[in-house]
């Protein structure tokens, strides 16, 4: 096994023997349940696709829940259960995000994995968030940070892109504990500072169109995200959107930039009636 810094890497004989050996337990009807989640590590590092694997680890993570209620009792969850559950859940959502994010082509494309992601954020929402990344708007900003790094590893990366629009559909639609909703907080900040920094990744790969697309997801929220949140906003988000594509303008002149991507994402212009002009 060779290392370099926080890299590991193993030699694909070697990662076959393993998975192998893991399999062997997997399927086997003696191991223990907490034997078989180990296993599916090193199966899903092999395939990144194994969708037994993959419910498995959804399974084992519920019934870890119920069964630390049914030993402990309800009375103790706010005590220590959350606590624990944090704790379990947070790795499991740090170990996809290592699978998702490194240079392994077919896990950054991996379906199954983004999906499995996803699953985590919907049935824990309020476990996954770490310390000031405690609000839904913000998890955005995380999940959207991470999605780039995907398809910077990986271009044209449409399953992690898929993903981010899932993300935000969920985000936009749950309410904080103050009990306004999510989106409305996007409304004054996040969602200007996210529409940006995908910009900056999608001016940096002009060529890639799950970038752009996502993008003409987001200027297609503005109305939406308009009403969530104060009339005083929508002046703001209006002038944001325009600057983007008046920033995109001004790229394609610069650089006589000739692509199908960029120009489809400046024809979205039209179809918003957008004056990107200067």
């Amino acid at each position: 096994i060779h290392h370099s810094g926080h890299s590991v890497g193993i030699p694909k004989p070697l990662l076959i023997t393993c998975y192998l050996h893991a399999h062997s337990i997997f399927f086997s009807a003696t191991a223990a349940q907490d034997e078989k989640y180990q296993a599916t590590s090193v199966i899903l590092l092999f395939d990144a696709n194994h969708l037994t694997a993959c419910n498995f680890r959804k399974r084992w993570l519920l019934g870890w829940r119920d069964a630390w209620l049914q030993r402990c009792g309800v009375d103790k969850w706010e005590e220590r259960g959350e606590k624990e559950i944090e704790e379990v859940v947070r790795g499991e959502f740090m170990w996809v995000e290592s699978l998702v994010t490194s240079p392994l082509f077919r896990h950054a494309k991996s379906s199954t994995l983004w999906a499995h992601r996803l699953w985590i954020l919907r049935s824990f929402p309020d476990t996954v968030s770490e310390g000031r990344r405690d609000t839904a708007a913000e998890r955005l900003e995380t999940e959207l940070e991470i999605v780039m790094k995907a398809g910077e590893r990986h271009p044209r990366n449409y399953y992690a892109w898929a993903y981010a629009r899932e993300v935000v559909r969920f985000l936009s639609c749950r309410k904080e504990s103050n009990g306004e909703y999510a989106g409305g907080g996007m409304d004054k900040g996040v969602w200007k500072h996210s529409m940006r920094m995908v910009h900056e990744c999608c001016l940096g790969h002009p060529r890639d169109m799950s970038g752009w697309s996502f993008l003409v997801f987001m200027v297609d929220q503005k109305t939406r995200l308009s009403q969530c949140g104060k009339d005083s906003y929508k002046t703001e988000i209006e002038e944001t959107v325009r600057d983007i594509f008046r920033t995109t303008q001004q790229f394609i002149q610069k650089y006589d930039w000739k692509g199908e991507s960029i120009e489809w994402f400046m024809r979205a212009a039209e179809r918003f009636h957008i004056d990107s002009s200067d």
